[in-house]
């Protein structure tokens, strides 16, 4: 830790906190992505055109929330000396989106057949009940927003960005058991 004069330099501290935890979202953010932008490929490959469609808007969600719509992420110690992650939701961030990028996440175990193994082993997420203060990206789809945060930002009592004029409704599900039977087949 940088030290002043045998003390620790208390912004200093919460700058590179902040710093990791910017890089962390960005690399999830990176990892989501790569893995949308493969299995579009793949569905593109596999002629299935309802699984790549649903990738697809996948991939524009991702890419329309933007490193500021991924979660924050601590690691953790339990009693018993486990290790685990908590994740924090942007707040701003419809909660749909929760179960979307778990999905995303489970894609390289729901199908190892595409995904090399490297790495450590990844940890187990648990979901923390606070939200992480943030403000949402510029013309993000009205959907996108929790509802109790979009009826916020009509009474201006959180800050204020646009909704696109262009509505989007969520993204669907990945649906891996289809996936697995074009590749068996």
């Amino acid at each position: 830790a940088k030290a002043k004069q045998g003390t620790l330099d208390y912004e200093y501290e919460v700058q590179k906190q902040q710093s990791k935890k910017r890089r962390l979202r960005q690399y999830t953010h990176e990892r989501h992505t790569k893995i949308a932008t493969l299995m579009i490929t793949v569905m593109e490959d596999l002629a299935d055109e309802v699984e790549y469609r649903r990738w697809s808007e996948i991939l524009q969600s991702l890419d329309q929330l933007g490193v500021a719509g991924t979660s924050d992420s601590e690691d953790i110690m339990d009693t018993q000396g486990k290790q685990g992650v908590i994740v924090y939701e942007p707040n701003f961030r419809h909660a749909w989106f929760r179960t979307l990028f778990h999905e995303v996440d489970r894609t390289p175990q729901a199908a190892p057949y595409l995904f090399s193994k490297f790495g450590r082993k990844r940890l187990p997420r648990i979901f923390g009940t606070e939200r992480v203060e943030r403000a949402p990206p510029a013309n993000l789809p009205s959907s996108y927003y929790r509802p109790e945060y979009l009826e916020k930002m009509q009474q201006g009592l959180t800050p204020t960005t646009t909704p696109t004029v262009m509505e989007r409704p969520l993204p669907s599900l990945p649906n891996y058991e289809s996936i697995q039977a074009l590749l068996d087949g």
